[in-house]
């Protein structure tokens, strides 16, 4: 069965293992893909139709039970877990059902550029297997929020 998981806020598609985050790199968590946030980049949207899971509590991740059984996190920056919440607002609760598109999180991408080490935002599939084959989408000029990002098999 094939299974899309699209663009949580519109910017340039990277590569995982082509980020500045060693642990998603190495795909420690899982795999997907990860987004450079263009400059208009405000708020982070859901890459699925599912449940929120958990909401990390420095505000800067949200994870997602997808209908279709992914367990999805979206991650935004890097070592945003120091800023300790400052430059987010979360937008969603626990609980909540949630479409492709819903606001997850409002991010200060300024103040995440200045603070943090890098801006990334990562949508990763937490609950992969080496059978699932991740397929990203054909963007030559970037993607938009809510464009396709990447198919699972």
């Amino acid at each position: 069965m094939k299974r899309a998981v699209y663009a949580p806020v519109s910017g340039r598609p990277v590569a995982l293992e082509d980020g500045t985050d060693v642990a998603f790199a190495e795909k420690l968590l899982g795999d997907g893909y990860a987004i450079k946030p263009g400059s208009l980049a405000k708020i982070i949207h859901s890459p699925v139709e599912g449940k929120i899971a958990v909401i990390n509590s420095h505000l800067h991740a949200v994870a997602i039970t997808s209908n279709d059984g992914l367990d999805i996190l979206v991650h935004v920056g890097v070592d945003t877990v120091e800023l300790n919440g400052e430059g987010f607002r979360i937008l969603c609760k626990v609980g909540q059902k949630v479409s492709v598109g819903d606001p997850l999180i409002k991010a200060d991408f300024a103040y995440i550029r200045a603070y943090a080490t890098d801006d990334m935002v990562s949508v990763i599939v937490t609950n992969t297997s080496d059978t699932m084959v991740f397929t990203p989408a054909s963007h030559r000029e970037g993607v938009k929020s809510g464009d396709l990002l990447f198919t699972v098999e």
